[in-house]
């Protein structure tokens, strides 16, 4: 039986502040793409409604 728990205990120390700015890195980028997916969904949704709009003025000609 080998024992892990020491090398597993220092592996955690050591990659510690690793994981914290990976885990930083991340979550900044989630958040950008996040931002970008609002705002497109904003833009398709502003062009639904108003080419909705359009084509209730169309129709109404």
């Amino acid at each position: 039986m080998k024992r892990k728990a020491p090398h597993h205990s220092l592996l955690v120390d050591s990659t510690d502040q690793d994981m914290a700015d990976v885990l930083h890195t991340v979550s900044c980028k989630v958040e950008r793409s996040l931002a970008k997916a609002q705002e497109v969904h904003q833009q398709r949704l502003k062009q639904i409604h108003s080419s909705k709009s359009a084509e209730q003025v169309t129709q109404h000609a």
